[in-house]
């Protein structure tokens, strides 16, 4: 059976708001998208079509080392661990100034649908207290003890381009999994928001998210050891109790952990994973529970095997998924589905597609002058699954071509298309197998035709591995309103 999507908007095909988008005739995606059949919605169609896809392309010590290279390629990444334990007072403005000045420069509408006011950025501005900062500051480490959002200034309030757009927040700039490593550099006023250098972004989250380690090793330590599991699908359940006894999952729900999500594993028990995850204690510090996941869960002990098999299979579990601008709703969008599909085997990607595109083998980079077929020549070379596509504003991944079309998986918001002179917007927002003719007629052209990058995820040939032994790296753009 066919599934009709009727969706209520979660992110944009690129990075441009909403503009224009009034004047064009809006109707929600059938889905399989057009050229698309079920057949072609299932990860074994393209797994048969590959030839080798058991075989390992990077060993865990090579994916460490694909890590380290990309940090100095100047991609919005920086070792959380390796910040000083203090910082100056100009060095903390540098970071959440720019923030602030984007926001306030802006021209945003707020919830109630009126501009954002003077008032609404001098509270603002009274609240990340900047003028409060001393000449020296104390970094402390700590970890996310749920699900939260990293937001442009310390507020709730919505960020919107257009009235009654709020599917997208532009205040939004990120969601952090739960147990996920960050520095806490500067606390607001009040004490209920911090900003937080994390992973993959760096910005403003509720101060009761955070639990705050002891020390830098502590959570270092977590972070990083070596008995772990890692989440291979959309979300899974922590129980507070061993889910497999009977009874045991009622009202002990802990939590979810998101797709490459990984959490320390204590021992396994005849239907469960028993596994040690961060919480906060009642003044703030950080502590570590005991936790059940049900080994029915999409869980695998350490990362997964790098095969082709294994990214399309993970890639494929989040087919449906919901689109969410900048994570919004607890969802993703299309360079955070990426970045959580490689980081199931521990790659660590950059947080926007234009910054993805740069920390692989670039097999194929195009400008707007590259005829069609000769796009369709890299493609032709290109790996199906470890491929990444790029164009701007967007990221996909590669599945491979059939009957004269060429595919990818893509967590999408929307296409445009013309029909009978008319210009429509039809909305998909969500994670979709589709043709890269798609958007074909419309005006911004199809997906092919508007192609920049065709990138390989691994280690390039020319790069070395002199830091093997070095532990995991993880990282933090510093511009992360540009996650698209």
């Amino acid at each position: 059976m066919k599934r009709n999507a009727v969706v209520i908007g979660c992110a944009l095909l690129m990075l441009s708001g909403c503009a224009g988008f009034r004047t064009e005739v809006w109707m929600p995606a059938v889905i399989p998208l057009p050229t698309v059949t079920e057949r072609l919605e299932t990860p074994e169609f393209w797994i048969e079509r590959t030839t080798d896809p058991d075989v390992v392309l990077m060993t865990a010590s090579e994916i460490e080392a694909f890590n380290r290279r990309a940090l100095d390629l100047g991609v919005y990444l920086t070792d959380v661990f390796a910040l000083p334990e203090t910082k100056n007072k100009d060095d903390v403005r540098e970071m959440i100034a720019p923030l602030f000045e984007w926001a306030e420069n802006g021209g945003f509408i707020g919830h109630d649908n009126f501009p954002l006011t003077p008032e609404f950025f001098a509270g603002m501005k009274e609240l990340t207290a900047l003028d409060d900062i001393p000449e020296t500051v104390t970094v402390a480490w700590g970890m996310t003890v749920r699900e939260t959002d990293v937001r442009v200034l310390p507020t709730k309030e919505l960020a919107l381009e257009e009235e009654n757009d709020y599917q997208f927040d532009y205040f939004q700039m990120s969601r952090l999994s739960w147990g996920t490593p960050v520095a806490v550099i500067w606390t607001s006023r009040d004490g209920s928001w911090s900003f937080i250098v994390s992973p993959y972004v760096s910005g403003w989250v509720a101060s009761d998210d955070i639990g705050i380690g002891k020390n830098r090793d502590e959570v270092l330590d977590y972070a990083t050891g070596d008995s772990f599991v890692v989440v291979t699908g959309p979300m899974v359940t922590v129980s507070a109790r061993d889910v497999s006894r009977p009874g045991g999952d009622a009202g002990a729900y802990l939590g979810g952990l998101r797709l490459g999500s990984r959490v320390s594993l204590i021992s396994e028990t005849d239907g469960a994973w028993k596994v040690r995850v961060p919480v906060r204690k009642a003044d703030g510090s950080l502590a570590f529970a005991p936790g059940f996941i049900g080994k029915d869960e999409c869980i695998h002990v350490g990362y997964l095997p790098y095969t082709q098999r294994n990214v399309i299979t993970v890639a494929f579990s989040m087919l449906d998924e919901r689109y969410g601008w900048g994570g919004m709703w607890g969802h993703w969008d299309c360079s955070a589905f990426v970045r959580d599909v490689f980081g199931v085997f521990g790659f660590v990607l950059p947080r926007n597609s234009t910054s993805q595109s740069k920390v692989g083998t670039v097999l194929g980079e195009f400008d707007a002058d590259t005829d069609i077929e000769d796009k369709y020549a890299v493609l032709d070379t290109a790996p199906p699954g470890t491929t990444i596509l790029r164009l701007p504003g967007h990221v996909m991944i590669y599945l491979g071509s059939y009957d004269g079309g060429y595919y990818i998986i893509h967590d999408i918001w929307a296409y445009r298309t013309k029909d009978l002179g008319r210009k429509y917007l039809v909305e998909i927002g969500r994670v979709a197998v589709s043709d890269l003719i798609l958007g074909e007629g419309g005006a911004r052209g199809s997906l092919i035709e508007r192609i920049t990058h065709v990138v390989l995820m691994k280690i390039p040939e020319d790069a070395t591995d002199a830091d093997a032994g070095r532990l995991p790296m993880y990282v933090s753009p510093r511009a992360a309103w540009l996650f698209h």
